[in-house]
């Protein structure tokens, strides 16, 4: 005990005890919460936010200049208020060039900075003079971004844009499903370019809406490491809607809109990850699972958070009340009923990358979105009239990072209590 206590007395606090603890070689997503309040609060949408995600990539292959991309905008946002659009390309923050070293730094910790916008024009880009004063305030996004049916070619086409596993949107969700059904949809276009993941028992539920399956049939298997493996556990397709409140707490449950298709077009990112690629991974056994976009990220872990409170640390109401701080550890990996894991992310049936079209980024939920479009192809047979062309040569550089990544608490794949059937004992 005096040895244990002469080596926590080493660090300066609880985070870096947990920093030290974390096998760096293989552990890229746990992570430290100092306050499970405000985590909570960030897994239904509520965030200090200017209302807009991007994107940052270098200005050439062997630059340390970073160029950042608006990659959409929350409604009713500052952002919104201030003309901020999608494509709007910026170099500065308060009238400093970003840089790989710099960026963290002007972009992050901060309720307020201006945005010096650029464009690209003939290979080649450079500031308007254009400025964009951004002021955060608190915001709960809401993670259905748009949900509309889109006829085109005799074939009606359900597109879904949905930016995070949110459990406060399942009722959304549902009647989302409720309208393309009435709608009488052929297809379903899934758009999770820019979802991170969240919460596990949502893409569970999705899968159902989107399959029709019921709760029969294996969604995932959480598979714990030799120590653990009798916890392994399967989890099913969901065939209700599991409906929560407020505080994240499971009331109810409503019957659900199902479509029953046999075929899925889902876009992809590089910001899509975790419970995004459970859902893909989830309806591969069942049904054709049509990919658009770019490589996901490969995070084919789950986590539950712990609090300091008695074992197994899964309950809120127990925890220690002289403190908020909780971790978010990897416990476990996922695999699909094939056993099938992902540790290095999806490759698309067909590479569509918005990046190419940088120079005027068309609108998204149209025809000249370069990865809906591309889906269109596929459903219609026909080609898209273009109106927007892909940069002539790709001289920009290699993608960096973006917002979604930067976010204080990153998305996941976040396990409740009522995931599984046996939430893991530890001693």
């Amino acid at each position: 005990n005096q040895e244990l206590q002469n080596y926590l007395l080493g660090f300066e606090d609880a985070e870096a005890v947990f920093n030290e603890l974390l096998y760096t070689q293989a552990d890229d997503f746990s992570f430290f919460i100092s306050n499970y309040e405000e985590f909570q609060q960030n897994q239904q949408g509520i965030s200090e936010s200017f209302g807009y995600e991007y994107g940052l990539l270098r200005l050439s292959s062997n630059s340390n200049d970073i160029l950042g991309y608006v990659q959409y905008i929350v409604p009713d946002s500052p952002a919104d208020r201030q003309g901020l659009e999608r494509g709007d390309i910026f170099l500065e923050v308060d009238g400093t060039q970003m840089t790989v070293d710099n960026y963290r730094d002007l972009l992050l910790g901060t309720t307020s900075y201006e945005l010096s916008l650029a464009e690209i024009e003939n290979n080649s880009i450079s500031l308007t003079g254009e400025t964009v004063a951004l002021q955060a305030e608190t915001l709960q996004e809401n993670p259905i971004y748009t949900a509309t049916t889109i006829d085109t070619s005799g074939t009606k086409v359900g597109y879904l844009m949905y930016n995070g596993f949110q459990t406060n949107s399942h009722q959304n969700l549902n009647d989302a499903f409720g309208n393309f059904q009435s709608q009488g949809i052929d297809e379903l276009v899934l758009d999770l370019r820019y979802n991170g993941g969240g919460s596990g028992i949502t893409s569970q539920m999705l899968a159902g809406m989107i399959s029709g399956l019921d709760d029969r049939n294996i969604f995932s298997i959480y598979a714990y490491n030799n120590k653990r493996a009798a916890l392994d556990t399967s989890v099913t397709i969901l065939d209700e809607v599991p409906t929560y409140n407020e505080q994240g707490q499971q009331e109810s449950t409503e019957p659900m809109n199902q479509l029953s298709l046999d075929r899925v077009y889902i876009l992809t990112g590089r910001g899509t990850a975790s419970a995004s690629e459970v859902l893909i991974n989830g309806l591969d056994p069942y049904m054709e699972v049509v990919l658009v976009g770019v490589q996901t990220v490969g995070k084919d872990e789950g986590s539950y958070t712990l609090y300091d409170a008695p074992s197994p640390y899964l309950d809120e109401e127990e925890a220690n009340p002289d403190h908020k701080m909780a971790i978010q550890p990897i416990i476990l990996k996922v695999v699909n009923k094939n056993n099938r894991a992902y540790p290095v992310g999806f490759e698309p049936d067909h590479t569509v990358d918005e990046l190419d079209y940088l120079q005027d980024l068309p609108p998204l939920a149209t025809a000249d979105d370069p990865l809906l479009g591309k889906a269109l192809e596929l459903i219609t047979g026909q080609q898209m009239a273009r109106k927007v062309q892909p940069l002539a040569t790709r001289f920009l550089g290699d993608h960096v990072t973006n917002s979604q990544e930067l976010q204080p608490y990153p998305q996941g794949l976040y396990l409740g209590q009522k995931a599984v059937t046996d939430a893991p004992v530890m001693p």
